[in-house]
């Protein structure tokens, strides 16, 4: 439940992001928009791809055994995609920031 949940809110945020789109261009609206959309791109498929790993090594691996995954592990193999999207986008910000055009 607690990666559906935070799968539906990144494709909350991934749609209401839409809403930046409004309005006049400015430097800032720019920069908001590139951080807006790729971080709440991750945020809803980072979940779902720490699940399908999950799922994988809990029913699709060789050989049957039980093993115990917890949440905060799972929450854990999550954090890496979002780190690194928030690199990626702090040196964008800072090397290239995005800029207003006519």
């Amino acid at each position: 439940w607690r990666f559906t949940g935070a799968f539906i809110f990144g494709c909350l945020v991934l749609n209401l992001a839409c809403l930046s789109f409004l309005g006049e261009n400015t430097n800032g609206l720019c920069l908001l928009r590139m951080w807006l959309l790729h971080f709440s791109f991750v945020l809803a498929l980072a979940p779902l791809f720490t699940k399908t790993w999950r799922m994988y090594l809990l029913v699709g691996s060789p050989g049957f055994r039980r093993q115990t995954i917890s949440h905060t592990k799972t929450f854990l193999m999550t954090m890496p995609f979002i780190l690194v999207e928030v690199l990626i986008l702090l040196v964008f910000s800072f090397a290239d920031p995005s800029q207003e055009t006519a």
